[in-house]
């Protein structure tokens, strides 16, 4: 299924936590594969989604994963930026890059203004 939603004909490009960056078809499912695997994951939440760039060829796309589950019902945030090129043969977008980051600090500090 994961193979669907990315493009086949570009180098797949795929940024996890930690991990040097990860390039092609493969390698990107086989990451995402194993990321899950053996989690326990109950649910994954798409919030705050927003087109920042587009064109009739490219996209990006920015959201905040709020994911639940694992040991004592924890709760993470994540957020993602992920570019999608338009596929003429398919008439369709299609993922061809997928960078996500926990949210280490939720709450930021409004700026001080000095007098």
């Amino acid at each position: 299924k994961m193979k669907k939603l990315w493009c086949p004909r570009s180098h797949a490009v795929l940024t996890h936590v930690g991990k040097p960056m990860i390039r092609g078809i493969d390698a990107v499912c086989t990451s995402f594969h194993n990321a899950f695997r053996g989690a326990s994951i109950d649910s994954v939440e798409v919030k705050d989604e927003r087109v920042v760039a587009l064109s009739s060829q490219i996209g990006v796309v920015t959201c905040t994963m709020e994911i639940k589950g694992g040991n004592y019902d924890a709760k993470s945030s994540w957020v993602t930026t992920n570019v999608f090129n338009y596929d003429e043969r398919e008439q369709r977008w299609l993922l061809v890059e997928h960078h996500s980051s926990p949210v280490l600090f939720p709450a930021v500090p409004p700026k001080v203004e000095q007098e």
